[in-house]
């Protein structure tokens, strides 16, 4: 694995940033000042280089806090960035890498809910996602976590509804004729 970089320090913070960590949160996990993280993820400030010890300690934060449930929604602005389930650890050090081919925030809307109820089932079963809570799993299908409850939530009312539908318009067993009397 290669040392921390500083492109490697851009590609952390701001798919922490993506995730819903602000810089205050990142610099008590890494005793990194918030005003040199704010820089880092700043495309007006951010020159390619960071200050002495910032790209061990900012890759050190990223272990812990990438996997954690957020503490809230993406940062203004980083709506887009991927987040850290995105990545290829083995290329975030890379000047000029790209997240994993495919992956792209998207705005859910665009999915029916069933398909992600059958997405999320699958990375619990197959995925290695087994013990995942909903900010894991939105992370890895690309959408925030209340939008991944939602859908959830519309899944399973929409499977009730047709549950009731279903026996509703299914006979009775009083109704059905006695065998033994055919």
């Amino acid at each position: 694995m290669q040392a921390p970089t500083p492109w490697g320090s851009r590609h952390r913070v701001r798919a922490l940033y993506a995730r819903g960590w602000d810089a205050e949160a990142i610099e008590r996990e890494s005793g990194v000042p918030a005003a040199e993280i704010e820089r880092i993820v700043n495309p007006a400030t951010w020159r390619g280089r960071t200050r002495a010890g910032t790209d061990g300690k900012l890759a050190m934060a990223y272990r812990r806090l990438a996997d954690l449930p957020a503490p809230g929604p993406p940062q203004r602005g980083a709506e887009r960035w991927p987040v850290p389930a995105a990545w290829d650890d083995e290329m975030l050090d890379v000047q000029g890498a790209k997240p994993d081919p495919g992956w792209r925030r998207r705005p859910a809307s665009w999915r029916p809910s069933a398909d992600i109820a059958d997405d999320v089932q699958f990375l619990r079963e197959w995925g290695g996602y087994r013990l995942a809570d909903y900010h894991q799993l939105a992370d890895r299908l690309g959408m925030e976590h209340k939008t991944l409850q939602k859908a959830l939530a519309r899944n399973a009312e929409i499977q009730a509804r047709a549950a009731q539908a279903e026996a509703a318009t299914e006979p009775e067993l009083a109704d059905l004729p006695d065998i033994e009397a055919c």
